[in-house]
């Protein structure tokens, strides 16, 4: 999960025209959102559910002790490990306060981590409704390589693509045979009606609206909404000359002989 397998060579994020302008900021910089932002309300949600690993007292200790220095930050003293342990396995409190306790935990560690949705599909009419004001928005697209790449050189960022299933993730962060994968579980799953988006995610860890500013080379295009008015369209337009970048203009049409899109290049020199 931790390196992209094999995204596409363009990825999309869909943007409106906001008083405070924050759509066209994402033609200058990348803010990742905190899950409390997010229009779906199990998204990153999903609750840790717990099952026995099978694994003895000991190596469950163990496993505590090494992914404490991967998950908690500023990372847990020893004592403090011992202690959880102890709740775990029973002998000081019941097992189900202990899980209780740190599912809050871990509710609390994932509303830090930023996230910046985006999207393998273009011409999806729903999209353009939902994330681009009824199509009078826009859509960006960023050459995944070199976004991909820059990021890396600023933080500590993945990409992983969005797993769609009807079933909650079966996660037990004390199993000694899980990776770090299972902090991003609630990251990297959605309920199955929202396949439609193809998504892919950059995750920062404890990077909750943290704004990282992009280079020009990492935008390949640019495409106005069906409906998008003359005046956003010019006020586009001048923020892309302001910025010189060189990306592709297209416009979206309707094709009257189906429910498609098209694109029509626009010159802009």
């Amino acid at each position: 999960m931790f390196n992209p397998k094999n995204p596409p060579r363009i990825l999309f994020k869909y943007r409106h025209f906001d008083e405070l302008g924050y759509g066209l900021k994402s033609l200058d910089e990348i803010y990742f959102s905190p899950p409390s932002e997010f229009n779906d309300p199990f998204d990153t949600g999903i609750p840790i559910l717990y099952r026995s690993s099978g694994a003895s007292s000991e190596r469950i200790l163990e496993h505590m002790l090494k992914s404490n220095l991967e998950v908690n930050d500023p990372p847990w003293d020893e004592e403090r490990i011992r202690s959880r342990h102890l709740e775990l396995i029973g002998q000081t409190k019941d097992l189900q306060v202990a899980q209780t306790e740190d599912l809050a935990a871990i509710m609390e560690l994932s509303q830090r981590t930023g996230v910046f949705s985006l999207t393998e599909k273009e011409s999806n009419i729903l999209m353009w409704s939902h994330y681009a004001a009824n199509h009078t928005g826009f859509c960006i697209g960023y050459r995944t390589s070199p976004l991909y790449s820059f990021l890396r050189t600023q933080a500590d960022v993945i990409l992983p693509r969005i797993v769609y299933s009807p079933d909650c993730p079966l996660v037990n962060p004390y199993d000694p045979n899980i990776s770090l994968d299972w902090y991003y579980a609630p990251f990297t799953h959605k309920f199955l009606d929202w396949d439609y988006e193809s998504e892919w995610r950059l995750i920062l860890h404890d990077g909750a609206k943290r704004i990282i500013p992009i280079p020009e080379n990492t935008i390949e295009s640019v495409t106005l909404g069906l409906r998008i008015s003359k005046e956003n369209e010019a006020v586009l337009i001048e923020k892309i000359r302001a910025r010189k970048l060189r990306p592709n203009v297209f416009r979206i049409i309707r094709k009257f002989s189906s429910f498609e899109l098209a694109f029509a290049p626009v010159s802009i020199e």
